[in-house]
């Protein structure tokens, strides 16, 4: 049922397949088929569906963490932070990211986790926190810095480029941008320098 509600994340696709495995047999078979036909042709269709499609989705879709992270290292002296604003997507950045430059997550909500980034993404369920209201907290992360990689998570650009034009409005300069396609999460890595009006 995965490839009709378009889930595509792995762990969910997985352990849900299982049930829908279970659904799926247990429902063909209540078919009454024809003598001609062998009872065991349709569970194993269905079943050759699932795995096909399955099989696609773990094979096909690879997150560009990795890539980020190779080009955060290979670019590392070109800026003095590493601002992402989807803190549910620091888990991952700083898995593949293992470089010098300090990651900055933008969350402008009260810490009660004692810095665990894990425990912080599950409990706001990755649901983007960055609106009209608090983006102006931005100015105090990047309190003193100079250049910045701001890296957005392209799926959410609609919510995220309000961080692109808050630093675009206040005079930083757009030096380089790097994107990558992935099917899931669309990395997007922004290099911004503070220009001599930026706010």
């Amino acid at each position: 049922m995965g490839f009709l509600a378009h889930v595509s994340v792995i762990k969910i696709y997985t352990v849900a397949s299982a049930g829908a495995y279970l659904l799926a047999g247990a429902g063909l078979a209540k078919i009454i088929l024809p003598r001609p036909i062998p009872p065991w042709i349709f569970p194993a269709a269905v079943t050759g569906l699932f795995l096909a499609h399955m099989s696609g989705v773990i094979v096909g879709v690879k997150p560009s963490w990795r890539d980020v992270g190779q080009y955060l290292s290979a670019h590392e002296g070109e800026a003095d932070a590493v601002v992402i604003l989807s803190h549910a997507y620091q888990v991952a950045l700083e898995h593949y990211y293992t470089g010098q430059t300090p990651v900055l997550p933008f969350y402008p909500l009260p810490d009660d986790t004692g810095g665990d980034t894990l425990l912080r993404a599950v409990r706001r369920n990755w649901y983007t926190i960055l609106t009209d209201k608090n983006i102006d907290e931005l100015k105090t992360l990047v309190a003193g810095k100079q250049k910045i990689f701001l890296v957005v998570v392209g799926r959410f650009y609609k919510v995220e480029r309000i961080g692109l034009e808050w630093f675009m409005a206040r005079g930083w300069k757009l030096k380089s941008v790097a994107k990558w396609e992935d099917f899931m999460v669309n990395p997007e890595v922004y290099l911004f320098e503070r220009s001599m009006i930026s706010g």
